[in-house]
């Protein structure tokens, strides 16, 4: 087993090599005479040189519980896979969940302080010696690590620039333009440790199964008598749409309605019987596609509902029940294994294609004419159970100026982080809908966003700020969405970047943060800009789920669609409607 004195003399020859050229040669001839006769000093203490420039470590096993929460968190970011985070765990504590102290001055296996642990704990209540908590934190830190490095144009290998800034700091890591003294052997270790178990088995190394891949094929156009199935299992409850249900088939056996999975699932869906038993039709079996995917919406929907108690999105907690069954993800809390990690890969890949199937689509009821049909078009609130919010008339012969000069600015230099454009009301081109907070006033720090009615001259909550923050590498600028009833900006859950299609809320505003957006022009339609609203840190669009056109949609981030789709909004100011 290698050591950590041994990576140091390792080291030792890079860094003579990197820094001969300032050397003269006679020293360099010294030093390398020395080195030469470096195996003879090392012998009587076990060490070769073809040791010590030998990078192989063995690191320890890696038990499956621990296996599973390490695939999950690298997915966090694309810097991440499975065998890096598994090295710098080992590097830090050894892979010890009980460690008191560890390599960077924390402890648990992930080595956070408590200042660290309190910002990433990646849900509320989670326990500070859960290892598969703190590995997800640690995952999170590190994507923040790298975000904050690439924006800053830190150059160097992304993941060994994060690595050193765990290890020391950011600002050592910054303004030191690269890895310092102090981390180097840290990150040499950790860098080890992950090549050992790139080649392990479990992780998709030689001799072993590979391990499972959220990277999946291209999908499958889907079959015609597959769509009104589809439609109708889409219609069971608003967070599950028919391209979310395409894309479940997709995954599962690729509308094979034949197939027969290791485990005894059966069918296009792959039905456990368990729950083929609880949510299928008394009458139908599972190898029936049409009977099996009307089910599909009904299971889904239901489990939704029965794992609310859990931390975690209710979707995703229900795809995992799915797959391995609503008993499994109580008892592990709501992480899935890999198997099933991969399994959502794909579903949450393959949903944006089927998205762009407008035999998929719902055709939302015609609204009443506008008023003013220059205008954007906007739609009376209909009758609701609780008093519906008042809905102006649009001021007759209102019209927009030709041009308009009140947009923020695409790419600028940053000339500091006060200056605030708007309010806009964000205002999209396919549903005709604003983005609204719940209720008519300030909303709730970790609240809900959704579509609603725009609200046009009454007092409401649909007007934000575009906040400057900064520019990226690519010179766009960069921006806060700020409330102006609440002061709460745009967020995506955690400070890290996020999957496709997770909702976002509002909250707090922070720079060190996953907040910031840059607007990205599209098309010009009615005298108004139409842009994709990018989150730099996810590189996700704001987007409306689905083809959901209803008010009270939850907005969320998802890939961004080259396509006619709901991810394309206008700023619009209230005096301009």
């Amino acid at each position: 087993m290698r050591t950590a004195s041994s990576l140091r003399v390792s080291r030792a020859f890079r860094r003579l090599r990197d820094r001969s050229g300032g050397l003269g040669r006679r020293t360099v001839a010294t030093i390398l005479t020395l080195f030469v006769a470096l195996p003879a000093v090392v012998a009587g203490i076990g060490w070769s040189v073809s040791a010590a420039v030998d990078e192989d470590v063995v690191g320890r096993s890696v038990p499956d519980r621990q296996l599973a929460a390490i695939v999950t968190a690298a997915s966090s970011c694309p810097m991440l896979t499975p065998a890096r985070l598994a090295g710098q765990l080992m590097a830090e504590s050894g892979l010890d969940s009980a460690a008191a102290r560890t390599k960077s001055g924390g402890r648990g296996i992930a080595g956070l302080d408590d200042e660290d642990w309190k910002r990433w704990a990646p849900w509320p209540n989670a326990v500070r010696t859960d290892s598969s908590a703190n590995i997800i934190a640690l995952a999170h830190l590190m994507c923040d690590l790298s975000g904050q490095l690439r924006l800053a144009n830190t150059r160097g290998d992304r993941w060994r620039l994060a690595l050193a800034a765990y290890r020391t700091d950011l600002p050592a890591v910054k303004d030191g333009g690269g890895i310092p003294d102090s981390a180097g052997e840290y990150v040499d270790e950790a860098v080890a440790y992950a090549s050992y178990y790139a080649r392990q088995p479990k992780f998709g190394g030689p001799g072993g199964q590979p391990a499972p891949t959220t990277t999946p094929g291209n999908a499958k156009p889907l079959p015609a008598e597959y769509v009104q199935p589809i439609l109708a299992a889409g219609k069971v409850c608003q967070q599950v749409t028919p391209a979310a249900v395409a894309a479940l088939l997709m995954a599962a056996s690729e509308f094979e309605p034949n197939q027969l999975g290791r485990n005894g699932e059966r069918g296009i869906a792959q039905f456990r019987t368990d729950l083929w038993q609880r949510y299928g039709p008394s009458n139908a079996s599972p190898w029936d596609p049409t009977p099996a995917i009307r089910a599909v919406g009904t299971a889904l929907c239901t489990l939704i509902t029965e794992l609310s108690g859990i931390n975690g999105d209710p979707y995703v907690l229900a795809l995992s029940a799915f797959r391995m069954g609503p008993d499994t993800v109580r008892q592990a809390g709501g992480t899935p294994d890999a198997a099933t990690h991969a399994f959502l890969g794909k579903v949450s890949y393959y949903v944006p294609y089927y998205q762009l199937d407008t035999r998929l689509t719902v055709a939302p009821a015609p609204p009443p004419p506008p008023t003013a049909p220059s205008l954007p078009g906007v739609t009376p609130a209909p009758s609701a159970p609780t008093p519906s919010r008042p809905i102006a008339t649009p001021t007759p012969g209102v019209t927009r100026p030709t041009t308009r000069d009140n947009q923020p600015p695409i790419k600028a230099a940053d000339a500091g982080n006060t200056v605030t454009y708007g309010p806009y009301f964000i205002y999209n081109a396919v549903t005709k809908l604003c983005v609204d907070l719940p209720g008519t006033g300030a909303g709730k720090a970790s609240g809900p966003v959704y579509q609603q009615w725009c609200v046009k001259t009454e007092p409401d909550n649909q007007e934000w700020t575009f906040v400057r923050r900064g520019v990226d590498a690519a010179g766009y600028q960069l921006y806060w969405i700020r409330n102006i009833d609440d002061n709460y900006c745009l967020d995506p859950p955690g400070t890290g970047p996020v999957p496709g299609d997770t909702l976002i809320n509002e909250t707090k505003c922070h720079d060190v943060d996953n907040q910031y957006f840059r607007l990205e022009p599209r098309f010009v339609s009615g005298g108004f800009q139409y842009y994709w609203i990018r989150n730099v840190v996810s590189n996700l669009c704001l987007d409306v789920p689905g083809v959901a056109v209803a008010k009270n949609v939850r907005l969320a981030l998802s890939a961004c669609i080259e396509a006619p789709d709901d991810q394309h909004w206008a700023l619009i100011q209230k005096s301009e409607w």
